[in-house]
Formats: C-alpha cells, sequence, structure tokens
C-alpha cells in the first residue's frame, strides 16, 4: 500500500495544484526543498520511519516505512477498516503543508486531528529539525515539552505587534505577533496571539500571513497548530499562543504589520 500511494504521490505532484495552493510555498522551490531534504537526514537507515506523502517519494522502497495518512485518518486506505498504529516509529517527517494528506482534496476530515493528536501526545518526541511547515520528530524524551506546543493564555503579554490586518471576520482573530531573532539556519521564531469566538471552531484553516516593515519580511503560508493542535482543539473564546518557525533572510526589515487571510478548510 506504502508503494501504490508514493507513486500517487508522485503523480499528484506533477498535477497543477488548485488555486489555493498558489499562495503555497512550491514543492520545488531550493527552501523547501533542503528543508525536506534535512529532515529526511536525520532519519538512520535502519529507522522506523512514518511520513507524509510529501516524503514518500524521497523513501521509497524503505523497509519500515508508514504513511501517516493512515494515523491521521484512523482506519487503512480505501477501507473503513480501523488502523492500529505501528508499536515502534523511531522518526516522524511530517510536511504540514503536505495537500495530499491534509489538504480538503486529500484525506482531510475536521475531525481527525485527535487521531494525529492521540499519536503524538502517546509517544515523547525530541524535534530534529522544524523549519516551517517541516518537522522532523524522534522518539525520545525530551526534558521539557516540545517548543512547537499551542497553549492557551488569558491574554496576550504586553509589548507584541497588534497592528494586524484581517481579510474576513471569522472564528479567529489574530490580536498581535512577536518574531524572534534568525536562527543559525535561517529561521527565525515566530509568536502569533489568537482569539477565538465564543463557541466552538468547527472547521481547521490556514492562513496566508504576510509580515511588512519597510519592505516585506514574510509571505507565506502558517497552518495554526501545525494539524495535531487546530482551531477546533482551542478554547472557545480563548487566547491561544500558537509557535511557529518561518524563513526570514539576513536583511529582512523589522515588521511592524502583519496582513491575514484566514483559508477555511472545507
Amino acid at each position: 500500500v506504502v508503494a501504490i500511494m508514493t507513486l500517487l504521490a508522485v503523480v499528484v505532484s506533477r498535477v497543477d495544484q488548485p488555486l489555493r495552493d498558489a499562495w503555497r510555498l512550491p514543492e520545488r522551490s531550493s527552501r523547501r526543498r533542503a528543508a525536506m531534504e534535512a529532515a529526511v537526514a536525520t532519519a538512520q537507515p535502519d529507522d522506523a520511519v512514518m511520513a507524509t506523502f510529501a516524503f514518500l517519494p524521497h523513501l521509497a522502497l524503505r523497509p519500515g516505512l508508514t504513511s501517516l495518512h493512515h494515523v491521521y485518518t484512523g482506519r487503512h486506505t480505501l477501507s473503513v477498516r480501523p488502523y492500529e498504529p505501528p508499536a515502534h516509529v523511531d522518526v516522524l517527517l511530517m510536511d504540514a503543508l503536505c495537500h495530499l494528506t491534509f489538504g480538503a482534496g486529500g484525506f482531510y476530515d475536521a475531525s481527525y486531528y485527535t487521531n494525529l493528536a492521540r499519536f503524538i501526545e502517546a509517544r515523547p518526541w525530541t524535534p530534529q529539525l522544524w523549519r516551517h511547515s517541516v518537522l522532523a520528530l524522534r522518539s525520545e524524551a525530551l526534558p521539557a515539552p516540545p517548543p512547537f506546543r499551542t497553549t492557551s493564555a488569558e491574554k496576550p503579554p504586553p509589548g507584541i505587534i497588534t497592528n494586524v490586518s484581517h481579510n474576513m471576520e471569522a472564528e479567529l482573530h489574530l490580536t498581535g505577533f512577536e518574531l524572534g531573532a534568525r536562527e543559525a539556519d535561517g529561521y527565525a521564531p515566530l509568536t502569533l496571539y489568537w482569539k477565538c469566538r465564543a463557541g466552538a471552531i468547527q472547521r481547521d484553516y490556514d492562513v496566508h500571513l504576510a509580515l511588512v516593515g519597510d519592505a516585506c519580511t514574510f509571505e507565506g503560508i502558517i497552518v495554526p497548530g501545525l494539524r495535531f493542535q487546530p482551531p477546533q482543539s482551542w478554547t472557545p473564546g480563548g487566547h491561544s499562543v500558537d509557535r511557529h518557525r518561518i524563513p526570514v533572510s539576513p536583511d529582512a526589515p523589522t515588521p511592524r504589520h502583519a496582513v491575514v487571510n484566514l483559508m477555511p478548510l472545507q
């Protein structure tokens, strides 16, 4: 089945993406390709690897390879038979922008995040790599919670940038953000502070985000909660602290304004 889905992933990668994917980082872009190659390199030859579809062509014929979409859907492919995750996974390679795994035209369902959350939370994971939407996690204990987790807050902290424009009134409202210093790999920590409207959120969102100063600091797709802690899991009416790492050029200006385009997954 993995071999078949690997072939499908290759075919899909060569088909024009829907209009919403015009906002996405291209699969062939050097930055995303480099992030995926670096993530694959974290896996040792004898590691049992689980991955989203975007990685499968890079891992074809590898022993012990499983596809994350089985965990995400909770079922075997083209079946209603429940899927039991493997007892042992050494490395999890995940691209939160993998359209075939998480997209509305792929296996997406608003409730499937609970399956992924249970799988993530049942094991201790150490991040080996985290670049924008690409994560490489190794199954071993960390002395502290993983840095990519979304948490709740009573209110946003003082001093954050609150100059934010939205394209629509929605269940989510970005109240502010803060961008950390650029790190050695060319990525910088970005913290987003969201306010959830009263009432439970019923769907996931992709967010086209632009951070602007004297020029554009960053423009791309952000996935709130990185699929396993999406807005549906956040406290209705509460504040959520959503952490990311985004690519930032060495001469990027300090951002003073965020432009948010919310794109609900149907």
